[in-house]
């Protein structure tokens, strides 16, 4: 009937000197069409896509769309993209990707998940001084709740280390928050004892990211002692009175010829016992360039010299990878806490924009096996030989718990194959 009104009315409108304008789309309808392209084009470009489930979680997420507001859209299309699991750390909907064109914003804080609590490690200048708070509640809710209900959009490659290594983005974001109906009354407890209250200003995704360096900074080690190795690519130097070589190795980005020949040279003294490799703020990189680093370790290793890595849930994507070649070329002992990236998974992203939205998707488009076992391992981390969770009482104190444990760990705690039943 609506139909046949617009047909009959149009000529009349026409006669009269009126033009009926075209009906412009819903904003669902806008979203429905995003929708089918991330439908078409995602098991497209991803080496493997359970399509079945895939298409019963869009069915599923259409009959919604209709009903939702934007930013509840936004919170259905993360969890769309985040349920394709274990192993898919890189594809998702990231609200500090700079390709998104829709506006994100974060409040102006930095918190990190350590074993006692989350707690307050930086903030966006200094308007609040929360820095040393933990947080408790947001929007009335328990922080372990929030948490939990954030869970569900984050992509990881395991749901232990890997939820944990990015949640923080998807926690501290407004249109996040108000897309699961969680306002952004933030409760904390200060280092005084004090609880206090706080609705701040959300800052720019952009001008977050800025401040932040991206997700956030360096973790690991905190405290003057290793400031220098945390701004560096890498850097070796030479810890307990010498007998150890430590190398600082923070991204997998550059070429490791020359720090692999200075291992080997400092290595090789009889003085020295072991090299402790710190994978704690290497967020990945390229593949290609740790070859040279690999073979000095394996050679030292032959010379009867403990090899001992350094990670946790920032130690992601090729440097997951090196974990696992460094695992098939020697064996090591693992020491800190779950790895954020897995010892099989999916990377290399290419974007999939969404133009109604202006959300970005990224996509992995390589499956990556590094594992000795092969593409049927079934780990998802990779679970260290001596477990060192970080605490806020040990951070905030400037001590490194993990790292004294890797000067002292013996070889005797190395496992070929660092899996969860260790």
């Amino acid at each position: 009937m609506i139909r046949l009104a617009a047909l009959v009315t149009a000529p009349l409108l026409a006669a009269a000197g009126l033009t009926l304008l075209p009906q412009q789309p819903s904003r669902a309808q806008a979203f429905g069409s995003d929708l089918t392209l991330l439908q078409q084009q995602l098991p497209q470009t991803h080496p493997h896509v359970d399509v079945q489930a895939f298409d019963a979680a869009v069915a599923k997420f259409r009959e919604k769309l209709p009903t939702l507001t934007e930013d509840q859209a936004d919170v259905g299309f993360m969890e769309l993209v985040a349920s394709l699991g274990d192993r898919n750390g890189h594809t998702g909907i990231f609200p500090l990707d700079p390709g998104n064109r829709r506006a994100f914003h974060e409040y102006p804080f930095l918190v990190y998940e350590f074993s006692d609590g989350v707690y307050v490690v930086r903030e966006h200048g200094d308007h609040h001084r929360l820095v040393g708070a933990r947080l408790t509640a947001v929007g009335g809710i328990p922080i372990a709740q929030v948490l939990a209900r954030v869970e569900a959009l984050v992509p990881h490659d395991n749901e232990t280390s890997g939820i944990r290594n990015v949640r923080s983005m998807y926690l501290l974001n407004k249109e996040v928050l108000n897309g699961l109906g969680v306002a952004p009354r933030f409760d904390f407890t200060l280092r005084n004892g004090k609880d206090v209250e706080r609705t701040p200003t959300p800052a720019s995704a952009r001008a977050y990211s800025r401040e932040f360096d991206g997700i956030g900074p360096p973790m690991w080690p905190n405290g003057a002692a290793h400031a220098v190795d945390r701004r560096a690519e890498t850097r070796v130097s030479l810890l307990a009175r010498r007998r150890v070589v430590y190398l600082a190795y923070n991204t997998t980005t550059v070429d490791t010829s020359p720090v692999a020949a200075r291992i080997v040279r400092l290595g090789s003294k009889p003085k020295v016992r072991r090299i402790v490799v710190d994978l704690r703020n290497n967020r990945g990189g390229d593949n290609r360039t740790y070859a040279p680093l690999i073979r000095a370790l394996k050679r030292l290793s032959r010379k009867h010299k403990k090899i001992v890595v350094l990670a946790g849930r920032a130690t992601f994507s090729a440097a997951a990878n090196f974990m696992g070649d460094l695992e098939a070329a020697t064996r090591y002992v693992l020491v800190g806490e779950d790895s954020g990236g897995a010892p099989n998974l999916y990377g290399d992203v290419e974007p999939l924009d969404l133009p109604e939205s202006g959300l970005r998707v990224e996509v992995a488009t390589t499956w990556w096996v590094k594992s000795r076992l092969g593409a049927s391992d079934p780990r998802v981390t990779f679970h260290p030989d001596v477990v060192v969770r970080p605490t806020a009482k040990s951070w905030f104190a400037g001590r490194d718990p993990a790292l004294k444990a890797a000067l002292t760990a013996p070889l005797s705690k190395a496992h070929t194959i660092h899996s969860l039943g260790n």
